[in-house]
């Protein structure tokens, strides 16, 4: 009775190792996707410089001229 359908490695063996590996591939995938994000949910595909993060942060509304200012100054010492 081992025509592949009693005892042994029949077609559930194989099913499960595809299953298996399709999970192991996605938690790669969803492990880089989160590596790659920043603090604001964007993906950045390279660094940004000082300036631009600085420049991004005005835009947003969480630093004003003045603050933007002084740290643009500190930045250029």
């Amino acid at each position: 009775m081992m025509y592949g359908w009693g005892y042994g490695m029949g077609i559930w063996m194989i099913v499960g190792w595809v299953i298996t590996a399709a999970i192991i591939v996605f938690a790669l995938y969803g492990l880089i996707v989160l590596l790659k994000k920043s603090d604001n949910g964007t993906i950045r595909t390279k660094s940004a410089a000082p300036l631009d993060i600085l420049r991004e942060r005005l835009a947003r509304g969480e630093i004003n001229a003045e603050e933007y200012n002084r740290i643009k100054d500190e930045l250029l010492k």
